[in-house]
Parts: structure tokens; sequence; C-alpha cells
């Protein structure tokens, strides 16, 4: 089985739940969106390894912590499973905007970040059920922060697990953002995550 390879590197944890915390990213190629200020647009493109070299890969890391993002890494579902089963004593985490339903159940964390008019009923009903499941909403406007808290309590999803993030690709708009979110979410009683990577190292090395 082959899988479709961006990069893997080890880096810290850019955004959400486990911001700062050390991981190896898996980033694989490939996406069903299309968002216009859209930060790894680069993840379109990969290489094709067999299963066993993308296993090997992350072992040489010697880390136990394993985060798979993309792009959207669960277009490409059996071949991650078939890497996470060889790598069965690590800790996986799973970073997806949710289009595609997957058992939460075989992660230790999963953020589901849904995209404006991309998200379904379906999608935040089944995900709010496990509580390793977290919530990302990345927005650039008091308008797309409220029409997100009004989805939030339309399907009462547990404050404590959402996180709110600015949307931009460069640190100009990421500080531009950071103050007014955050303050919504102090207010609105949410949680904030910063875009770290981007702040540190611009664009790369980083969900």
């Amino acid at each position: 089985m082959q899988v479709t390879v961006n990069e893997v590197f080890k880096s810290i944890q850019g955004e959400g739940p486990r911001t700062g915390r050390l991981t190896v990213f898996v980033r694989l190629s490939g996406c069903n969106l299309k968002c216009e200020w859209c930060d790894t647009k680069y993840a379109s493109k990969g290489q094709k390894i067999p299963v066993q070299y993308l296993t090997a890969m992350i072992s040489e890391y010697r880390w136990l912590d394993v985060t798979w993002t993309g792009g959207e890494p669960t277009l490409q579902q059996k071949a991650m499973n078939a890497c996470m089963n060889k790598l069965w004593s690590y800790n996986h985490h799973l970073e997806t905007n949710g289009y595609y339903l997957v058992n939460p159940d075989k992660y230790t964390t999963v953020v589901v970040s849904p995209k404006q008019d991309q998200w379904t009923s379906e999608m935040l009903d089944y995900y709010k059920l496990y509580d390793n499941v977290y919530w990302k909403f990345v927005v650039g406007s008091s308008a797309e922060f409220e029409m997100w808290d009004r989805v939030v309590v339309a399907h009462n999803l547990d404050r404590r697990r959402v996180f709110f993030m600015p949307k931009g690709e460069t640190k100009a708009k990421q500080r531009a953002l950071m103050k007014p979110i955050a303050e919504w979410c102090v207010v609105n009683g949410f949680n904030f995550s910063p875009r770290l990577h981007t702040l540190i190292w611009g664009k790369k090395r980083g969900i």
C-alpha cells in the first residue's frame, strides 16, 4: 500500500489544545476544499511512498506523538490507518476539516476545523459525542465569530472544547486579529488559539 506524503518533520504544535507540544508532523497530500486563505496550499503536491517507508521515517524521530495533518489527511484513511497500526504504541493526533467522518477512538486527540459553507449537522452531531474531539474555528471578523457562536449554541457543543483562531497566513495578519478575537473569546466563554508557528517561523513548520 502506498501513501502520498508532502512532508514529515518534528516541530511544536502551533494551534489548538496541544499548542506548544513537541510532535512529529506527517503532512499528507491533497485536500477536498479550496480555501483562499489556506496557509498550506503547497500540500496539494507530494510523493507516493510505501506505508512501510513512512512508518520507518516516523520511527527515526524516536518521539511518541504523531500529528496527522494536510491538506486533508482523511482522504487517505486506509493508508493512514495501516501506518498507525504499525505504530500502535504511539500517540496519534488528527487535524481534519471534518468533512469525512472517522472514528475518534483511534486517536489520542482529534481537532476538527470546519470551514464556512463546508460543514454539516451530521459532522457536528457525530463528533460532539467524543470527549477527545476539539473544535477549532478560524475567523477573520466579528461576523464570522458570531456565525460560529450561533452554530455552537444550535448544536450544543461543549465550549470547553472550542477554540477560535485568527485567520491569516502571515505574521502581520495574525497580529492584527489576535487581540480582538482573544477578547471575544473571553467575553463569550471560548478558548483562544494562536497560530504559533506562523508567529515564530512564518508560514511553515507546524500545523
